[in-house]
């Protein structure tokens, strides 16, 4: 693997679960490099489920390049040693929820809906669950395609495992997700997902035609994890503690929002995944 990367820098750091990204180039290829060394199980299943999904559809996924044990030794960068890394190819463009901020015509909403139909399909056939579906993860591609990225977390529908930082942290596997606020705590649907983002497009035949062909199997692709009562015991505590917070900073106070988005997420539908 040594040699191969160039012109490496920091990109971003002090992130929760990973603690730095780089960019540059890998094999001359335009890269993002993301380091983690509590989460370094994920991030090798980053690099085999996005391969995994590349492979049968290439238009709408990031492309995976490598992934390794130790980055610093790697890469032949001045880089802190022990950081499992996974590297993809840098997508440059904005975000659907960017694009979706500005507004799309009925021609771009066609273009997006044949795109999330297509990753719909790829996640359904090769056994896939993302896990954090959202504008922020579908980014605008060179070539005019939206592509899916951030797989770190997701899962093998027929192998569920989780990197065991992510199973020691509850709240951020039960809560963090955004799909949970709608379906339940513990409860991810990539369909039901992408459902609600075709929802805001505007509705042109081929946009609702996408609405149905996912709608319908939406119910047939929930991945269930519920937390236990001990869990759902804790994460009461750690909604009540929000709580307490909102009422003594007062709805002036700068993180008043942020608080109440939490404590309405950690609130949301109990008994959707009750045990």
């Amino acid at each position: 693997m040594k040699g191969g990367f160039a012109e490496v820098r920091v990109f971003l750091e002090n992130k929760y679960i990973n603690e730095m990204f780089y960019e540059g180039k890998f094999n001359g290829r335009d890269c993002i490099v993301k380091c983690s060394r509590k989460c370094a199980w994920s991030v090798g299943n980053e690099f085999e489920l996005a391969s995994r999904l590349f492979a049968v559809a290439p238009q709408v996924v990031e492309r995976p390049l490598a992934h390794g044990s130790d980055f610093a030794a790697d890469s032949g960068f001045d880089a802190p040693p022990g950081l499992a890394y996974v590297v993809t190819e840098k997508i440059a463009g904005p975000s659907l929820t960017e694009l979706m901020a500005k507004g799309i015509d009925e021609r771009q909403a066609d273009r997006f809906a044949a795109d999330i139909v297509a990753l719909a399909r790829a996640l359904r056939d090769r056994e896939v669950v993302h896990r954090d579906l959202f504008g922020d993860n579908l980014l605008l591609g060179s070539d005019g395609h939206l592509k899916a990225i951030d797989f770190q977390l997701a899962i093998d529908r027929g192998h569920p495992r989780e990197d065991p930082w992510v199973k020691r942290n509850w709240k951020f596997r039960y809560v963090v997700f955004g799909v949970n606020r709608e379906l339940g705590l513990g409860v991810w649907n990539d369909f039901h997902a992408l459902w609600k983002l075709l929802e805001k497009f505007p509705q042109t035949p081929a946009v609702k035609a996408a609405i149905a062909e996912i709608v319908s199997e939406a119910p047939l692709m929930t991945h269930m994890d519920p937390p236990d009562a001990y869990t759902r015991f804790r994460l009461w505590l750690y909604a009540i503690s929000l709580r307490i917070q909102m009422v003594l900073r007062g709805k002036k106070h700068r993180k008043y929002v942020q608080l109440e988005r939490r404590w309405r997420t950690v609130k949301c539908k109990w008994d959707a995944t009750a045990t």
